[in-house]
Parts: structure tokens; C-alpha cells; sequence
């Protein structure tokens, strides 16, 4: 309770305590201090709800910030989730890629260790004598 109705309140209750015996007079003063203690009170309950629209009103702001926010996380959250995506297309190219890599590397290493063998090991068929065409014609 503000300062000015704790003073209002306590001035009625002086002035019941010095006319008790006056109930006529004591009305008429408790009436007017009643009165003043309304306007106060009505005073004191129009700022709070002035308060309360201001703080309402800046509530409202925040849920739009907040709205608008939420909007922006979405758009970001998707392309974050499309970027993952992506990047895991990339991975899994990347590991066929470099098990094709190592394939042809170590048929390469066999290609290479076969150039390194003699010409007899290369191609055994060369060794092989060559039959005569026309013997093979006349069975």
C-alpha cells in the first residue's frame, strides 16, 4: 500500500478514536476520508494498469522478435540439414574414390611386377611351338 493511503488510513482511525461519542461528526469526517482514500486507491490502480499495458504491449514486441526469429532458425536448420546431406554424399564419394584408388594401385603393382619378369614367365604361350596349319586342316 503506497505512503498516502497508509496516512489516509491512519488519520480515520484518529479521527474514530476522537469521536467516538460523536457518530454524526465521525460519518460525515470517515465519509470524506473514505472518499479521498477511493480517488487514491482508483488513482494508484489506473498507473498499475497502465504498467501492465506498457509491459503488455513490449510482451507482444518479443513474441514478434520471437516469431520472426524462429522463422530465420528454420530457414538455417534446413539448410544446415540439406548441407549435411551434402557433405555426406561427398564422404561416401570420397571412400569409393579412394577404394578405386587403392584397386588400381595394387593392380598396378601387378602390372609392374609382371613387366619386371622375364619374357618366358610374361607370356608362356610364346615358348609354345607352332603347329602347321595345314596338318591341323588335313585331320
Amino acid at each position: 500500500m503506497s505512503p498516502k493511503a497508509q496516512a489516509i488510513l491512519n488519520k480515520m482511525r484518529e479521527l474514530l478514536r476522537e469521536l467516538e461519542n460523536n457518530s454524526a461528526r465521525a460519518t460525515a469526517h470517515i465519509t470524506e476520508q473514505m472518499a479521498s482514500l477511493l480517488v487514491l486507491l482508483a488513482e494508484e490502480a489506473e498507473n498499475q494498469s497502465e504498467r501492465v499495458e506498457k509491459q503488455l504491449i513490449d510482451l507482444v514486441g518479443i513474441a514478434a522478435d520471437q516469431k520472426r526469429l524462429a522463422a530465420k532458425l528454420d530457414v538455417q536448420t534446413e539448410r544446415l540439414v540439406g548441407l549435411t546431406v551434402w557433405l555426406r554424399g561427398l564422404t561416401i564419394g570420397l571412400l569409393v574414390l579412394t577404394l578405386v584408388l587403392c584397386l588400381l594401385e595394387l593392380g598396378g603393382r601387378e602390372f609392374i611386377q609382371q613387366i619386371r619378369l622375364n619374357p618366358t614367365q610374361r607370356a608362356p604361350h610364346i615358348n609354345q611351338p607352332v603347329r602347321d596349319t595345314q596338318q591341323s586342316t588335313n585331320h
